[in-house]
């Protein structure tokens, strides 16, 4: 299968994974090796800048690390690229396999888990569809797209069955959320049947998971029944203590010992760049927030200017802007660089003016710049060149602003314009809007009434077929959901009754 589709610079397609709504997922050839690749323009929620965001910030042993990002210099599109993890996603694998071999990939599962928890993340959407096994029983956490910080607000979203019950009914998704997840992926691989989607969202979440699945505890090996049920608990307080909490239980009732704590992972290549970045957020606000447009930065002693770029770059990228490194060829033509700089006011164009000749060709696009009229209609200007120790940049050229040392213990929030709250308000640059959330008095009164959250789910259910009725809204959306993920987010909301204003509620 093949695409027509325009690839970034070193990149070749192998195989074309899927290709949907103006995306395409691709097994590609890169510079570093193997990716998936992902390109395209992110989706309406955010959640092509979601995972890059995670990817960026996130480094665990069984989470495949980002290999790459950036936009398309001819439609400027998103693109993310992750290395490729060989192998099958966890249904296939599991298929005639053991119950306590499925098991024991699932304690090694929460290994990961716990690492993304640890960090603050939640993954959203977990499901065997988003496990991939390696050849050597490894299995790797993918699929990011749905993943928050715990706790932050946002419409309910996941797919039907996995979607925690405190979900449905309004609350922001935590750690519990998960490991309910975990549960409902272990009855389906231990289990391998359960009711139709219409059937359980009748009966849930009125009624506990197991019985709203039509199956019965005794389906389950002996040893699984209480961890599975702990599990799928409602009440979110009553589940285990943590994914750790959950692998130890796991491990105990097969009867093996407690496995060590996956080894750490050094931090290399961005994320190298993104450590370097630490302690220096104040100046990357200063930078990214639209500072008189024509800087230079002086590096210190020794500093690197490679790992600052990349960092700015991504910054940028998720502030729903966009940046580009300048090229050195490029830089022997610094008239049209000059003209190209006032035809792009969205880009920050970065220069690394390692030697003498590259900052007099930035110095002479900043001055290029800096001569245009101050209400001119391409402002603002942003050209930003970091400077070795031993060059001083030309004054009248550049407004001067100095690189503070870094701080290597946190970069975090290099990283994060707002992404403690709804992560639609990562991508707020390029005109999206956060969803209102439900009162509390408006979850209060739906937590009072499952059975009516049940009928609305069941009622819901029509949303999965794509060929029957559309998500229906106030006024009737452009487009019926095509993918698993947004008729999910479709059933969820009409389950919980507590779906912003422009959703009708369980009344109507």
């Amino acid at each position: 299968m093949t695409t027509s589709r325009t690839l970034p610079d070193g990149f070749s397609a192998l195989a074309v994974l899927r290709e949907d709504a103006g995306r395409t997922v691709l097994h590609a050839r890169g510079p570093s090796g193997d990716v998936l690749l992902r390109v395209g323009a992110p989706d309406g929620d955010g959640q092509g800048l979601t995972e890059l965001a995670v990817l960026s910030e996130v480094r665990l042993a069984g989470l495949a690390p980002l290999a790459g990002f950036g936009q398309l210099g001819t439609s400027g599109e998103l693109w993310i690229a992750r290395e490729w993890v060989p192998g099958e996603d966890l249904a296939t694998w599991a298929a005639g396999r053991a119950p306590r071999e499925v098991a024991a990939v699932v304690a090694s599962l929460c290994d990961t888990l716990h690492g993304l928890h640890a960090r603050g993340f939640v993954h959203a959407d977990l499901k065997p569809e988003n496990v991939i096994v390696a050849p050597d029983g490894r299995p790797w956490l993918t699929d990011l797209g749905l993943a928050r910080r715990s706790g932050s607000a946002g419409a309910a979203a996941g797919t039907p069955y996995y979607v925690a019950p405190e979900v449905l009914l309004g609350a922001a998704p935590g750690p519990a959320a998960d490991l309910f997840a975990l549960g409902v992926l272990l009855h389906a691989l231990l289990v391998g049947r359960r009711a139709g989607a219409r059937e359980f969202y009748a009966r849930f979440p009125a009624h506990d998971f197991v019985a709203a699945s039509e199956t019965a505890p005794a389906d389950l090996p002996e040893w699984a029944r209480e961890l599975v049920a702990r599990l799928v608990e409602r009440d979110p307080r009553r589940r285990p203590a943590s994914a750790a909490a959950l692998a130890a239980d796991l491990r105990a009732a097969l009867g093996g010992a407690a496995a060590a704590p996956p080894p750490a992972v050094p931090p290399g290549g961005l994320r190298a760049a993104l450590v370097a970045a630490g302690g220096r957020e104040a100046w990357s606000e200063q930078v990214l927030g639209g500072y008189p447009g024509v800087l230079a930065c002086a590096l210190p002693a020794g500093g690197e200017a490679g790992d600052v770029l990349e960092a700015l770059r991504l910054a940028a990228l998720l502030r729903g802007g966009g940046a580009r490194v300048v090229r050195s060829d490029e830089l022997a033509h610094p008239e049209r660089l000059v003209r190209a700089v006032l035809d792009d006011a969205r880009t920050l164009w970065l220069v690394d003016a390692r030697d003498r000749d590259a900052l007099e060709a930035a110095a002479y696009v900043a001055r290029g710049l800096r001569a245009q009229p101050d209400d001119d209609v391409h402002a603002p200007r942003r050209w930003v060149t970091l400077v070795p120790a031993d060059l001083a940049p030309p004054a009248e050229a550049f407004t001067l602003l100095p690189l503070p040392p870094s701080r290597r213990r946190r970069s975090r929030r290099v990283l994060a314009p707002d992404f403690e709250g709804d992560l639609d308000a990562l991508a707020s640059g390029a005109g999206r809007t956060q969803r209102p959330a439900a009162s509390p008095a408006r979850r209060a009164c739906c937590a009072t009434r499952c059975a009516r959250a049940s009928s609305c789910a069941a009622r819901a259910v029509s949303c999965a077929d794509p060929l029957r009725a559309r998500c229906r809204r106030s006024s009737p959306p452009a487009t019926k959901p095509s993918s698993t993920r947004t008729r999910g987010s479709c059933a969820a909301r009409w389950a919980c009754c507590a779906a912003p204003a422009s959703w009708r509620s369980c009344a109507s």
